[in-house]
C-alpha cells in the first residue's frame, strides 16, 4: 500500500481535527477541498512561510469555509490553525508548529469566561505567588482586576446595559463590613482606596447613561414621533435595570456600611428604578 503525500498528511491532520471538534461528516471535508478556491487556501497555508493563520468555519449552507485570516461577523463556530513561527509545516511537526482551537460564535462571551475562570483565578491566588517579590505580586493583583472589569462592563454594553465591576478585593470588602458591625471601625484600613476608586468610576458610568436626552433627535432637525420618545425611555431604562442579574458578591447592606465608616458619598436607590445596579450620587 503506497504512503499518501505528505501535503495529503498534512490535509489528513487539519481534516480530522476540524471534524472532531465541529461535530461533521468526512464528505463536508471532501466538498471543502473538491472546490479550487478553497484548496488554495489551505495549500497557501501549509506551504508559504509568511501564512501564519488559517480559519475554518460553516457556512449557513451548513458547507466548510477555509479562510486566511480571522472574521468579525462569523454567527456559527469555527476552528482556527496558527503557526508558532514563520515557516512551512512538514507532516512530522503539525503538532509541534501549531497553536489550535476552536472559536465560539460569541467570542466575546468566551473571551469574559476565560478570564473569569481560567485567567483571573489563576493569576490572582496568593499561593502562586509565593516566590515573586511583594511589588510585583500587587502589580499583577491590579492588572488582573484591569482586565477582568474592562471585559465585564464591555459586555454589558454589548448587550445594552451599564454593568458596575466590583472593587478590589471585594471579599475583603464583605469581611471588612462584618467587622464594622462588631467594632464600629473598618479595621483593615486598605480597603478605603478600592470603595473609593469603584464609587468613582460607577458614578462616571451611570452619568454617562444620565445624560441622555430625549430632545436629541429634534436638535439634530429629525421629527420624532410619541413613538420615538417612548422607546427613548424604554432605552434609557433598559440598561439600568439589572436587577438579580448583577453580580455581586456582597450585599447592598454591607456596602453601604463600610461607605458610611470611611465617610464616602454612598449611592442610594432610586425609587422609579428600583434596582441595586442603578445609582444616584448625592452632592
Amino acid at each position: 500500500m503506497e504512503e499518501s503525500p505528505p501535503e495529503d498528511r498534512r490535509l489528513d491532520f487539519i481534516a480530522d481535527y476540524v471534524l472532531r471538534t465541529l461535530r461533521l461528516k468526512q464528505d463536508k471535508w471532501q466538498k471543502c477541498v473538491s472546490s479550487e478556491d478553497n484548496r488554495q487556501v489551505l495549500q497557501e497555508f501549509l506551504d508559504k512561510a509568511e501564512q501564519r493563520t488559517l480559519v475554518v468555519s460553516v457556512t449557513a449552507a451548513g458547507l466548510l469555509q477555509p479562510a486566511a485570516a480571522f472574521t468579525a461577523a462569523s454567527k456559527n463556530k469555527a476552528v482556527y490553525f496558527v503557526k508558532r513561527h514563520k515557516a512551512a509545516l512538514s507532516p512530522g511537526s503539525m503538532k509541534e508548529n501549531l497553536v489550535y482551537g476552536d472559536l465560539s460564535c460569541a467570542p466575546l462571551d468566551q473571551f469574559s469566561a476565560l478570564v473569569e475562570e481560567v485567567v483571573a483565578p489563576l493569576l490572582s491566588n496568593s499561593r502562586n505567588h509565593t516566590e515573586w517579590p511583594q511589588v510585583v505580586s500587587l502589580d499583577v493583583r491590579h492588572h488582573v482586576h484591569s482586565l477582568k472589569t474592562n471585559v465585564f462592563v464591555v459586555s454589558g454594553q454589548v448587550q445594552g446595559k451599564t454593568l458596575l465591576p466590583l472593587p478590589v478585593d471585594s471579599e475583603r470588602v464583605e469581611q471588612a463590613a462584618l467587622e464594622t458591625d462588631k467594632m464600629g471601625v473598618i479595621v483593615d484600613k486598605s480597603i478605603i482606596h478600592s470603595l473609593e476608586s469603584a464609587v468613582i468610576e460607577w458614578s462616571h458610568q451611570i452619568r454617562a447613561v444620565l445624560k441622555k436626552d430625549s430632545s436629541e433627535a429634534l436638535l439634530e432637525g429629525k421629527n420624532p414621533t410619541p413613538h420615538t420618545e417612548l422607546l427613548f425611555w424604554k432605552n434609557r431604562s433598559a440598561p439600568l435595570l439589572l436587577q438579580t442579574e448583577y453580580p455581586l458578591a456582597m450585599s447592598e447592606k454591607h456596602l453601604f456600611q463600610c461607605c458610611d465608616c470611611v465617610k464616602i458619598t454612598r449611592p442610594y436607590r432610586t425609587s422609579k428604578l428600583n434596582c441595586f445596579g442603578s445609582f444616584c450620587w448625592c452632592d
